[in-house]
């Protein structure tokens, strides 16, 4: 998971609408605004809210927490 946050955190599009990333995942918003308190104060750094991030969506998804779901949204998010 370190190496697909890594990757993730250098896609400054993606870093900048990473509450658009979230609710495309369909994560909970509660927690959202949990991690989007947390990285506004700084902290929690970008790696580390990413890492939330797919933590949680793995959790809820479970095997269909797939590497091509990810890269769909990313593509999504990315058209926007």
């Amino acid at each position: 998971m370190h190496k697909t946050v890594t990757l993730l955190v250098q896609n400054q599009v993606l870093v900048k609408k990473w509450q658009e990333f979230v609710g495309e995942l369909d994560l909970n918003s509660t927690d959202m605004v949990q991690w989007e308190n947390s990285f506004n104060n700084r902290t929690i750094t970008s790696n580390e809210l990413f890492r939330h991030i797919l933590v949680d969506w793995r959790s809820k998804r479970g095997r269909n927490a797939t590497l091509a779901a990810l890269v769909g949204v990313i593509n999504k998010i990315g058209k926007s």
